[in-house]
């Protein structure tokens, strides 16, 4: 581009005066206005109402008077949930008379089932507190039924009918031109939707520019058959109609679509002057060709057609046009046009030839703005870029929104500083117009070249084998470390087409018209290519099922019909162990030791070494063994009930009235019996007494007790033959929950030093003891380490080996049983996961299952009567209804920690099918969000119960009838932890325990630890599932995770962790890896007045060489140490508590998430907040202010202002140094308050000790375990 191009900004002319000043007001003009100013409502079944302007004017009045009935006032917030557009718009305008703001939804086809619009409809009703819902009468009743299923137990509803039946309300709101008109819905990053304010104003400017600019007048008839709750159908048509005082014809979307003719019979039989489309509608038109040879329309009136809403392709445009010419069409009706919902609609307007010009390129000019209107384009730093250039649009005039409702994070992300709105499209101009070359998201970067998938969609629907508007081209990326996009082509085939004939057609064609081979083309159904209510592709939609697994069978077929070869993602890991050296030399544990021995004698006496070495280095230590009921011996001797709250309060009170604060804690009660097989589940149970349930209740009455001036407290639990580090390890499961509870608890409780130290089986008592004392002297780093014959060893994860895994199979196929003559047993088979597993294993023919569960189904002939009524109830008889269908399958409700219940339904169904049990597969479980604070003692038994209690049931029958597979489906949170899921965490610990158990006794068995199911079982609602993702903890689609099934089925590990993305931090960061140094020793050197930095670094460089390091120093000055007397007049240090907690907390954040700085509003997630995550940022700010949060905290408060706040509230100490001070100064004040050079020393220390924080932080977790 020359450099002579002029700037890439374009304005428009002046804006027009709007005629009046309010809708109300255009309102009224419309109804005295003269002319045939109507509104046509035409029907599902064709047929037509029409209401004149005038008669609109009382019904809305009466329905002002309803909602004024219900207690409404100006400012109200309206939710709009009509189908029927008479419906809709008797409510809308009976909200803009009484000044309430409109909020039009999409209707979900069904309120009864989960769906995008349902979730939509709850989330916008919380986050717009709980406004009042008005409907059309025929789904009040499905609204009820949604409120009382989804707890929206105080939603109110009103019915259109019910407002209309009222006395009018003539008294009118007096709106400003910059009241809230409306809220219109966009998608948001997190789920919840964006609410688009746009006021009076806004839309009057719209409504007035484009009379202007297309000379429209109340003479036009205007037909739109996109629904109102979208922008184009209630701004840029309804209400720019009612403004214009015209005709105006809506015709419902779906009915169009059924028969895209319908759109022009409407046109020639109202004479309509004025409509629009998205550009796919164009297309579906020229699609239908032959139904146009017996219409004879006259389509001559009509003068405008606006083409937006979606990238617009100018041979489909022309083909429309050029069709319908015979017609009478003009053929320069077609006006490309480019807008979206924070603008009010379009903005901008063109003309598109007939005929292309030579001079035509690839994008189609959608014209020049609006009067009012301005664009600019500009480059990824925000600078004007010259027309012909390519980049990101801004845009700004009377017509832009002001914001998204009560959202400051996306407003401060969609607004520049001088004001322009950032609208996400990329895009270049020439000569003043507007050139749209897609969406930011819709460029597909292959080795640096951009693609844009309009393009590539335009040449495949060419062909003739590919179904018009059922096309995508999307950017995917197999692998998190996939260097660069891949071209992935989504494709609906024509009926009856040769489909290896035709994916070869569509790659070639691809591959030769655009210089791009597509990495995947995949045959799908029409009903597979998501869109939006106006029929957009939403192709982010696709990339994240595509890049999740969910085209797994479309994408096996691709690679049959082209000779591919299929594939998994390598997303399996298995724990290892390594030798690690301890990171210093031990110094014995500080301070006060508690020292709980449990009841096995090795215990005891370890313990009495451990008070023996303390006492006689004069250190305090209290030992407390197990007992029917709480007994204090002496100072340093009780006896109690490990697993009972009150005994182990009544402890730490009496410890404290002594004086004997708890510095560090020994815990030895799961140390004997824990390699040896327990007799039965209550034995197994007991012995969690003094094991996890003891960790449970002392570490939840240390922390009621924790106080902010409280430093680390080393907690060392040790197991003795828990784990299978060597070859010839033989490990019991007994207390395997123990180890997922303490990671856990090292996850919530960035205050407690938490270590699993496992010892040989066979250790001595001394050995225990020195083992212990070492270990509680190290920094708690790992979570898990063994000692083994004097080696320490941390656990670790790595890859499954290649030869490990079978060949990947063609099809998603389960293996066939081993023993044909045995049938299969699925507990939780009803749940969604368990749901799909069984279907899966049905697939084989043969296959016979027994399902059990907690719940009881009713009789058959009850089925239809709680199908109706929905509920739990309702989804297990559906699934159990669909695997009926599919094979042989029975159903048990048995208490599966009952071993005579689960016995019981085993022989019931051998003595039905005469076969033996020959697998077992064990999916029960319950997750409770709770973060261990809350986690009562019973609660926690409960929900263990089913994994453990449950798992080790099934263990034993699986072993007592020679079962020959026998596999459990376990949780990364097992191995991880789980913050606000202790229970669920520990649960899958012992699964996991219990199936290397097995395998090391020569017993079948298998734990799969799955990452997330996507929307299935307990992934299902779960709250902290944007955690899971940010930590690396893949959402599987259920066709992935059936085939990861397949293959882990073949693998010979019994302990596999599935979903875990390696390349992510968090998961990377206990990867297995050679032994290596991560730190060096640094240090801080404070100089003397006077001194001779030159000479010191010389000597310094000296020293270091004699050392034998190497020669490049940086020295930096180090700041003055201590506080300095505050000048006179300065402010209270108290006062900027919050202010100063901010920027330590900002600091923090930018080291961890490598950024120069992080505003107070900015969000930790938005920003990328997967480098270190959040225990990274935990770990720097508490270390940086000496704070106690957890991750609960910093999910909760994900922002610096939200997080500074919270610290302050708790009393936590701000550093002494006052923040710099970033406000523009008034006019007069720039030296009012100027910060010292000492001050600014001083705050340059204070930011370098958080950033410093935040890397030792990053360190730490990034430690392979080797030294420190």
């Amino acid at each position: 581009m020359a450099d002579d191009a002029p700037p890439a900004v374009s304005a428009g002319p002046e804006q027009p005066q709007p005629a009046v000043d309010s809708w109300a007001e255009a309102l009224r003009r419309a109804a005295e206005a003269a002319g045939h100013g109507e509104i046509v409502h035409v029907r599902a079944d064709g047929s037509e109402t029409r209401r004149s302007y005038a008669s609109l004017v009382p019904e809305a009045s009466r329905v002002l008077g309803g909602l004024r009935a219900l207690g409404l006032r100006p400012g109200a917030r309206v939710v709009l949930q009509c189908e029927d557009t008479e419906d809709f718009v008797a409510a809308l305008w009976g909200c803009v008379l009484g000044g309430f703001t409109a909020v039009p939804l999409t209707v979900p086809a069904s309120y009864a089932t989960a769906s995008a619009a349902v979730a939509k409809l709850a989330g916008l009703w919380r986050m717009l507190d709980r406004p009042l819902v008005v409907c059309s009468p025929a789904g009040a009743a499905g609204l009820r039924e949604l409120a009382e299923r989804e707890g929206l137990s105080d939603m109110r509803l009103a019915s259109v009918e019910e407002l209309r039946q009222g006395p009018a309300d003539a008294d009118w709101h007096p709106a400003r031109p910059d009241d809230l008109l409306l809220m219109l819905t966009t998608s948001g990053s997190t789920g919840l939707p964006k609410a688009v304010r746009l006021t009076h104003r806004n839309v009057l400017a719209r409504s007035a520019a484009t009379a202007a600019v297309n000379n429209l007048s109340q003479w036009d008839v205007s037909l739109n058959w996109i629904p109102l709750d979208h922008v184009t159908g209630v701004v840029m048509f309804h209400l720019r109609d009612v403004y214009l005082a015209c005709r105006q014809i809506h015709a419902p979307t779906g009915w169009v679509l059924q028969d895209p003719l319908r759109w022009l019979d409407l046109a020639d039989r109202h004479r309509v002057t004025v409509t629009w489309a998205p550009n796919f509608a164009f297309g579906l038109v020229a699609e239908h060709a032959e139904g146009t040879a017996d219409r004879h329309w006259d389509l001559s009136p009509m003068r405008l057609v606006t083409n937006a809403g979606e990238v617009v392709v100018a041979a489909t445009a022309r083909r429309f046009v050029q069709l319908l010419h015979p017609f009478g069409l003009p053929q320069d009706v077609m006006h490309p046009g480019w807008g979206m919902s924070e603008t009010s609609s379009v903005v901008t307007d063109g003309c598109l030839p007939a005929e292309p010009a030579e001079a035509d390129g690839t994008f189609v000019s959608c014209g020049l703005p609006y009067p009012g209107f301005a664009l600019r384009i500009v480059d990824g730093d925000g600078r004007v870029l010259r027309e012909g250039e390519a980049g990101g649009l801004q845009v700004r005039g009377d017509s832009v929104t002001s914001g998204y409702h009560d959202n400051s994070e996306a407003n401060a992300e969609a607004f520049t500083e001088d004001g322009w709105f950032e609208t996400g499209d990329l895009a270049f101009l020439r000569g003043g117009e507007l050139f749209i070359t897609g969406r930011a998201k819709d460029v597909i970067i292959v080795n640096g070249v951009n693609h844009y998938s309009h393009e590539i969609e335009a040449w495949v629907e060419q062909l003739p084998v590919a179904v018009k508007s059922f096309v995508a081209a999307v950017a995917v990326r197999t692998g998190p470390a996939a260097g660069t996009d891949e071209l992935a082509l989504f494709v609906h085939l024509a009926p009856g087409t040769d489909e290896a004939a035709a994916l070869r057609e569509i790659r070639g064609t691809v591959a030769r018209e655009i210089g791009l081979s597509p990495a995947y083309v995949l045959p799908v159904e029409a009903a597979e290519i998501p869109k939006t209510e106006i029929g957009k592709i939403q192709r982010t939609q696709l990339r994240r099922r595509f890049e999740a697994g969910g085209f797994e069978a479309a994408l096996r077929r691709s690679q049959e019909l082209l000779g591919d070869t299929a594939d998994v993602p390598d997303w399996f890991l298995r724990p290892v162990w390594q030798p690690a050296r301890p990171h210093h030399v031990p110094a014995g544990p500080p301070g006060h030791t508690l020292v709980l021995t449990g009841r096995g004698e090795r215990a005891a006496a370890a313990a009495g070494q451990l008070a023996a070495r303390l006492r006689g280095e004069e250190r305090l230590c209290t030992l407390v063994g197990s007992g029917p009921r709480y007994e204090r011996t002496d100072a340093g001797t009780y006896r109690l009930r490990p697993d009972d709250e009150g005994d182990v309060a009544r402890l730490l009170d009496r410890l404290a009235e002594d004086g004997r604060r708890v510095e560090c804690v020994l815990h030895l009660g799961a140390l004997d019996g824990g390699d040896r097989e327990p007799g039965s589940v209550e034995e197994l149970l007991e012995a969690q007494r003094d094991g996890a349930d003891a960790l449970l209740v002392l570490v939840r009455e240390l922390a009621r007790r924790r106080d902010d001036a409280d430093g680390p407290l080393p907690l060392v639990l040790a197991t003795a033959g828990g784990q299978a580090v060597l070859p010839a390890d033989r490990p019991g499961c007994v207390h395997g929950a123990a180890g997922g509870l303490l990671c856990t608890l090292r996850e919530e409780l960035p205050w407690l030093g938490a270590v699993h130290l496992d010892l040989d089986a066979g250790a001595t008592v001394g050995a225990v003891a020195a083992a212990l004392l070492d270990e509680a002297a190290l920094p708690p780093v790992e979570p898990a380490v063994a000692h083994r014959a004097g080696v320490r060893y941390v656990r670790r994860l790595a890859a499954l080996p290649a030869e490990d895994l079978p060949e990947v199979p063609q099809a998603a196929e389960p293996q066939a049983p081993a023993t044909p003559s045995g049938f299969t047993l699925v507990s939780g088979g009803l749940g969604g996961v368990g749901g799909e597993f069984a279907a899966h294993l049905l697939q084989v023919p043969g296959t016979r299952v027994l399902l059990l569960g907690r719940g009881a189904l009713p009789e058959d002939h009850a089925w239809d009567e709680h199908l109706a009524a929905g509920g739990p109830t309702a989804r297990r008889i559906e699934a159990y209804r669909r695997l009926r269908a599919l094979g042989d399958v029975r159903y048990e409700a048995v208490d599966v920690t009952d071993p005579a219940q689960v016995r019981a339904a085993v022989d019931k169904a051998s003595g039905v099918w005469g076969l033996p049990l020959a697998h077992v597969h064990h999916l029960a479980g319950e997750r409770r969000e709770l973060p261990v604070a809350e986690l009562e003692v019973a609660a926690w038994r409960s929900a263990l119960a089913a994994k453990v209690a449950g798992g080790w049931v099934l263990h034993r029958l699986a072993e007592d009838r020679d079962a020959v597979a026998f596999t459990v489906f376990s949780s990364v949170n097992g191995f991880f932890g789980g913050s606000m899921n202790a229970a669920y965490a520990a649960g899958c610990a012992f699964l996991d325990a219990l199936a290397v158990h097995r395998s090391r006794r020569g017993l079948p068995a298998r734990s799969l630890a799955w990452s997330q199911w996507s929307g299935l079982g307990m992934s299902e609602g779960y709250r902290l599932a944007a955690l899971s993702e940010a930590r690396g903890y893949r959402a599987l689609e259920t066709a992935a995770a059936l085939r990861s099934y397949d293959l882990a089925a073949s693998a010979a590990e019994p302990h596999l962790l599935i979903g875990a993305d390696r390349t992510a931090p968090w998961v990377r960061a206990h990867l297995a890896g050679p032994v290596r140094a991560v730190q060096q020793l640094a240090g801080q050197v404070e100089l003397d007045a006077g001194a001779d930095l030159g000479a010191l670094c010389a000597r310094a460089a000296t020293a270091a060489a004699a050392h034998g390091a190497d020669g490049h120093w940086v020295l930096r000055a180090a700041g003055p140490t201590g506080e300095q007397e505050p000048a006179a007049g300065a402010a209270d240090p108290a006062a900027d508590t919050t202010e100063r907690l901010e920027a330590v907390v900002a600091a923090a954040w930018a080291a961890v998430l490598g950024r120069d700085q992080v505003g107070r509003d900015e969000n930790f997630f938005d920003l990328g907040g997967s480098s270190l995550l959040l225990v990274s940022a935990q770990s720097a700010v508490n270390e940086a202010l000496g704070s106690d949060l957890t991750t609960v905290d910093l999910f909760a408060h994900p922002t610096v202002a939200d997080l500074a706040g919270h610290l302050a509230a708790r009393g936590t100490a701000a550093p002494g140094a006052p923040p710099e001070r970033r406000e523009v100064r008034e006019a007069g004040e720039a030296g009012e308050g100027a910060a010292t050079a000492q001050d600014r020393a001083r705050q340059r220390v204070a930011r370098r000790q958080a950033a410093q924080a935040a890397r030792r932080a990053t360190a730490a977790r990034r430690d392979d375990g080797s030294d420190g």
